[in-house]
């Protein structure tokens, strides 16, 4: 061998060439009874060349030295590999040196390695490198390491969504499978983002990382309707599952591929946050509606109209959203309106246009946007707590 090596028959020493050396030959004699034997070797290298070759030679080779066989071995041939919990969260994965001796000085290639740890976090939050040592219990700098994170964003209203991250040194953003931020290189704290349309429902996320020396840092956050344009730390619904395929169905880039039959899809939650009354339009993550249904329009007057729709005996605590698309003939200057009990807002292309939140009687609430020629996401969310119940939405302009 070159460097050092030893061979074990049945847990004794037979051969060894320790130490660090060019090729060299170690060798032992040893009495083998008829049958099986357990035959294990050890082998390293330092630098330089290598080499490694096990032989041996008795009476089943006519006393010719040649290459030891293998009758199987016990077990299984594997090597464990580290595994998230599964729940909310992200799930990241840990590869001490991924290069070998070599500095990580790009991307490493982590689909052909075993991670050294995998721990769910809430989010892509470490702002040094002993953050990042501490969460991952790595003794010594934290240097020459290789990190990836998936989980599972939820989109509650669509929209043009700002994706960042910032890191120390390389990081990227991949959603649904594309790369949406690019932020490689080696170099200090650096911020970098791209702007991306996202619809309703699930999408895969997953970031990578990589920190050569130095100091060190990563974080992933996002801004859209659902953070109220605000950059917020991105959550992942589920560090273990994949986003639904219905959700990865409906992604599309402008213009805006009409899958449906005219009208709005409606989706119906009843009572979204148990026995608790409704204050304010709740936060539907994570739920299933209860009821889906196309409408020609939002135009619901009375309670009645409501349980005509939905089959309800009692219309109360009821969450409500609407996907459409405008189409608009004629560029120019417009005006939305919803009208509501209790709470309702109107949404084009991912910006708020008109508002009447809360809880109310019948109250309109109107906003100004200018909308060009053609096909525009319409998004409407609606609640009632209690009471009568009533959403109406409008527009005029020049169409």
């Amino acid at each position: 061998s070159d460097d050092g090596s030893y061979v074990f028959v049945d847990g004794q020493v037979l051969a060894k060439a320790p130490g660090l050396h060019p090729p060299r030959t170690g060798c032992g004699d040893k009495y083998l009874n008829r049958g099986d034997h357990g035959v294990y070797a050890i082998f390293f290298e330092n630098g330089g060349g290598a080499y490694e070759t096990i032989t041996y030679s008795g009476p089943d080779t006519k006393n010719k030295l040649v290459a030891m066989p293998s009758a199987g071995f016990p077990g299984v041939c594997d090597v464990p590999k580290p595994e998230c919990l599964c729940g909310s969260g992200w799930c990241s994965k840990w590869y001490f040196n991924p290069n070998g001796a070599a500095q990580v000085r790009d991307f490493a290639k982590l689909d052909r390695l075993n991670p050294n740890e995998a721990k769910t976090t809430e989010f892509v939050q470490f702002h040094n490198d002993g953050q990042l040592s501490h969460f991952i219990s790595k003794a010594g700098r934290f240097d020459r390491v290789a990190a990836s994170f998936t989980g599972v964003v939820n989109i509650n209203m669509p929209g043009t969504y700002r994706l960042c991250t910032t890191s120390d040194d390389g990081s990227r953003l991949f959603v649904d499978g594309k790369q949406a931020v690019w932020n490689g290189g080696l170099h200090g704290a650096r911020t970098r983002c791209a702007n991306k349309f996202l619809r309703q429902g699930e999408h895969d996320v997953r970031a990578e990382f990589f920190e050569n020396g130095g100091g060190a840092n990563i974080l992933v956050r996002y801004q859209g309707p659902d953070t109220k344009h605000r950059l917020v730390y991105m959550p992942s619904s589920s560090s273990c599952k994949s986003a639904k395929f219905v959700s990865r169905k409906h992604i599309a880039p402008i213009p805006i591929k009409r899958d449906g039959p005219a009208g709005y899809c409606s989706r119906w939650f009843y009572s979204p946050i148990g026995s608790h009354g409704i204050g304010r339009f709740p936060d539907l993550r994570g739920l299933e509606p209860q009821k889906a249904v196309v409408v020609s329009m939002a135009d619901w007057e009375s309670d009645r109209a409501f349980t005509k729709v939905v089959g309800l005996q009692h219309f109360d605590r009821v969450a409500m959203t609407l996907d459409g698309i405008l189409h608009v003939k004629t560029s120019g200057l417009y005006t939305l309106c919803t009208r509501s009990d209790d709470g309702s807002h109107i949404y084009v292309d991912g910006r708020e246009v008109a508002r009447s939140p809360g809880l109310h009687p019948p109250r309109t609430g109107c906003g100004k946007t200018y909308v060009s020629e053609g096909d525009h996401m319409v998004y409407v969310t609606f609640f009632e707590n209690g009471g009568g119940a009533y959403e109406k939405g409008t527009d005029s302009g020049p169409d």
